[in-house]
């Protein structure tokens, strides 16, 4: 029986409520997953649309739009929600029942949008402890919906000033980049998305695909419920290009990006800047250094990841907890695994430390199959046994591809990883493309929730039966942005320090619970935990118990 204590170090308040949590591995398995999509009420498909090309007479081909999902607490009951994009239909709310089940109430909650939704995420204009959707579209406006804190949102694009003439959007990530405690938001931009832009001129690729890219975008937050766009002043807007997918498999693009398709926030030298990272098609994949006074320098070249290509999806952890957060990327051809060298240098680590794919365009290592493309990723640790582990989704390019490819998943076992993809339960031969990761049903254990083009998405609930010990943190801001984006977290227990940050972004798309989750191993007691917020300060909890769910508020004792 697993009894799972929440806890809310508030001020002058502590409360606590148990939760029991009966055994649910009947496989003899310490830790797998199950997909509880149809049970939970969140298989919501994300289906493709048709294209039909007439100059090639009865030529028909589904076109798949990259979708994802958020998750976040709409309604501040302590159960997370999720909002999961739909390309092809009405976006969908679950709203967490607390019993293992969602309820849809997108509808009531006016988020019902019906267009070509991509990338979607849970941020706070304006600290009020009420969080705030945006939706990122195809072709279309994208959406800022500002929650009301009554189960509604509303519209508040035109007003905010993040309206623009429609393109393409990506996705969108949130962070405080001027560290002044109010989230900006930042926007992944293409003109056209390159599948839909090949179809369209299937007959004259002799040449190679050509895409045309969009300049990204950098919302400041103007702290009144407004914003505006500093990207190009900022320094990561990046210009719009229009260039040959040849061009960047003959290496013609070492050092320049191209076409953005995610992004993600992390401090990689750890000099309590975020710094952004963004996911880039056909060029290298940019790291801009943020210089602390709301200017970026892009270190792409001398931090040695300029010679990746094809970018797709982000997974940033501190995978050898040496305080420095190491980046995996997905691919077109394989995946990198970059580790960082004390926030000088990143060094690729894929091979030797075991992720070798078995997807990739061009037919990458182990493989010969074609068409085939990792998408979003994530890492968690799915046992709590300390270490942590790695899910990337995948798919073909287009239906033309052929056969569905699964997903992998990658065990961490002491530094090297195993892939265990069949042992775990989380095979998938869909066409997946986003991915995202929470404890939705507080038992202690990170869930997955996977979006499909071709079938029902998933929901990969963890039977983890373990004895292994974890903690859970939610932060609550009050100098610092009230989701405390940016804080970083450093955890001692058993003589081993674990290390984290409040991360934003990430994956395809998708955007991960804001709980920062510790896997304790067999550590009963936790030495120490100290937080530094993105205002400076320091502040270091005492007594705080294992197998408990957190919430720790900016400078309480």
């Amino acid at each position: 029986m697993k009894k799972i204590l929440f806890a809310v170090i508030g001020i002058g308040a502590l409360l606590f409520i148990f939760i029991n949590l009966s055994d649910k591995n009947e496989k003899g398995l310490d830790a797998f997953f199950s997909d509880v999509a149809k049970t939970a009420g969140v298989e919501n498909p994300s289906l493709g649309r048709t294209f039909y090309n007439e100059q090639l007479g009865e030529f028909d081909i589904q076109i798949f739009i990259r979708n994802g999902s958020a998750w976040g607490d709409v309604d501040n009951d302590g159960c997370v929600d999720l909002y999961v994009a739909n390309p092809d239909g009405n976006n969908s709310l679950y709203v967490n029942n607390c019993d293992g089940t969602f309820a849809d109430k997108a509808e009531s909650a006016n988020v019902a949008y019906g267009g070509q939704s991509t990338g979607v995420s849970f941020g706070d204009i304006d600290n009020d402890g009420c969080v705030d959707l945006f939706v990122a579209n195809h072709e279309e406006s994208n959406i800022l919906y500002k929650n009301n804190c009554d189960g509604t949102f509303v519209d508040v694009t035109k007003t905010s000033g993040v309206l623009f003439t429609p393109i393409s959007s990506t996705g969108s990530s949130w962070v405080d980049f001027n560290n002044d405690g109010f989230l900006d938001i930042f926007v992944t931009n293409i003109s056209k998305d390159p599948i839909v832009y090949e179809l369209e001129n299937i007959h004259n690729l002799e040449g190679g695909m050509f895409v045309t890219s969009a300049s990204d975008q950098l919302f400041k937050n103007n702290g009144d419920g407004t914003f505006t766009d500093v990207a190009k002043e900022a320094g990561v807007g990046g210009p719009s290009k229009f260039f040959s997918y040849m061009d960047a498999v003959l290496n013609k693009f070492s050092g320049i990006s191209g076409v953005s398709y995610s992004s993600a926030w992390f401090d990689y030298n750890n000099d309590n800047c975020m710094d952004l990272m963004i996911a880039s098609d056909s060029g290298s994949s940019p790291l801009y250094k943020n210089n602390c006074d709301g200017t970026f320098t892009d270190m792409t070249v001398s931090l040695g990841i300029d010679g990746y290509f094809f970018g797709m999806g982000i997974g940033v952890s501190d995978i050898n907890n040496d305080s420095f957060q190491d980046i995996y990327l997905s691919n077109a051809m394989t995946g990198i695994l970059n580790i960082n060298e004390n926030g000088e240098r990143f060094s690729n680590k894929a091979s030797e430390m075991g992720i070798r794919e078995k997807v990739g365009l061009m037919g990458g290592p182990e493989t010969d199959l074609e068409n085939e493309i990792g998408w979003g990723a994530t890492f968690l640790d799915y046992d709590n046994d300390g270490d942590k582990d790695l899910y990337v989704v995948a798919s073909g390019y287009f239906v033309g591809g052929g056969k569905g490819v699964t997903n992998l998943f990658y065990r961490n076992e002491n530094g090297m990883f195993v892939e265990d993809t069949d042992n775990v339960k989380l095979t998938n031969n869909e066409r997946s493309y986003g991915l995202s990761s929470a404890d939705y049903d507080n038992d202690g254990d990170i869930d997955l929730y996977v979006t499909n083009a071709t079938s029902e998405n998933n929901l990969f609930m963890n039977e983890s039966d373990n004895s292994n010990h974890f903690i859970s943190i939610r932060l609550q801001g009050v100098k610092s942005n009230r989701l405390g984006i940016g804080a970083k977290l450093e955890l001692t227990a058993g003589g081993k320090t674990y290390y984290e940050q409040v991360k934003s972004g990430m994956s395809l798309a998708s955007q991960n619970d804001y709980s920062v989750h510790f896997g304790l191993g067999n550590n009963e007691t936790i030495d120490s935990l100290t937080i530094t917020w993105p205002s400076g300060t320091v502040q270091k909890v005492e007594n705080i118990e294992v197998d408990q769910i957190h919430t720790i508020i900016e400078g309480d004792k």
